[in-house]
C-alpha cells in the first residue's frame, strides 16, 4: 500500500472565516483518528454478494471488529488470487460492512481485507474548502445566516402558487419558498405532504427547462 499523504494543514484563512471553522474541525477530526492508532487494514471473511445496481456489484462482510466508517468512503480490497479492487464502503453497522465493488467476483468471499483509512477523504475535504474559499457561496451563507434572504421572483410569488386539490395552503408556501429564495428548508412530520411538495417543485422547474438534483441518504428516498 503507498503511504497515506499527510492532509493539506494551511492555516492562512483569517480566524472569523467560517471555513476556517470547518478546517481546523477536520484537522482535529484527523488528529483524533491518528492519536488512537487506526489500523489501515482489517481483515473481512464470509463475503456474500446481494445485489447489481447499475454497473456496481453490493457484497455484504463479515468482519472481526467495529469500523467507524464516513459515508461513501473510497478503500481498496485485496481478495486472495485477485487484483486490489477499488471499492466503497457503503455502511458499516455493528460487524457488518457493505461494499460497492466493479465487478462480480462471484457469489461467496471466503476472506479478504480492506484498506480503508479516513484521514485520506479528511485531507481531501481540507483540499477541497481551501480550493473553493474564494468562490461565492450564497446558500452556505443563508443556511448559516450570515446574509440576508432573498425576495420572492415576480413569477414564483406566493400569491401565484395557490392551493389546489394536491396542494394545500402550506405545501403552497413552501412551494413558493423553495422557488423564490436561493435556499429553503422544509420541515414537516410523515405525512403531511413533503414528497408531494418536492415533486411539485420539481414540475415546476421542469416547465421552466430548469435542471434539478433530488438526492437522499437513502436510495428508497429518490425512488
Amino acid at each position: 500500500m503507498e503511504p497515506t499523504p499527510e492532509p493539506n494543514t494551511r492555516s492562512d484563512l483569517p480566524p472569523d472565516d467560517i471555513l476556517s471553522e470547518f478546517k481546523t474541525a477536520l484537522l482535529e477530526e484527523t488528529a483524533a483518528i491518528r492519536s488512537n492508532g487506526f489500523a489501515d487494514a482489517f481483515q473481512l471473511k464470509n463475503g456474500r454478494f446481494i445485489i447489481r445496481i447499475g454497473n456496481r456489484c453490493h457484497y455484504s462482510f463479515a468482519m472481526e471488529r467495529p469500523l467507524s466508517l464516513l459515508w461513501d468512503a473510497p478503500a481498496i480490497i485485496d481478495i486472495p488470487g485477485r487484483p486490489p479492487l477499488n471499492v466503497t464502503l457503503l455502511s458499516a453497522r455493528g460487524l457488518t460492512l457493505t461494499a460497492s465493488l466493479p465487478d462480480h467476483v462471484g457469489k461467496r468471499i471466503k476472506k479478504a481485507r480492506v484498506h480503508y483509512n479516513p484521514t485520506r477523504m479528511l485531507g481531501r475535504w481540507i483540499e477541497r474548502l481551501e480550493g473553493f474559499r474564494d468562490r461565492p457561496n450564497p446558500m452556505g451563507q443563508r443556511a448559516c445566516g450570515m446574509l440576508a434572504v432573498s425576495e420572492f421572483p415576480a413569477s414564483e410569488s406566493p400569491a401565484e402558487i395557490v392551493p389546489t386539490k394536491d396542494l394545500d395552503p402550506h405545501q403552497a408556501r413552501a412551494v413558493a419558498a423553495a422557488l423564490g429564495h436561493d435556499a429553503a428548508f422544509i420541515l414537516a412530520p410523515p405525512g403531511t405532504g413533503k414528497t408531494r411538495t418536492i415533486a411539485e417543485i420539481a414540475r415546476r422547474l421542469t416547465e421552466k427547462n430548469r435542471s434539478f438534483l433530488v438526492a437522499s441518504g437513502s436510495g428508497r428516498g429518490c425512488l
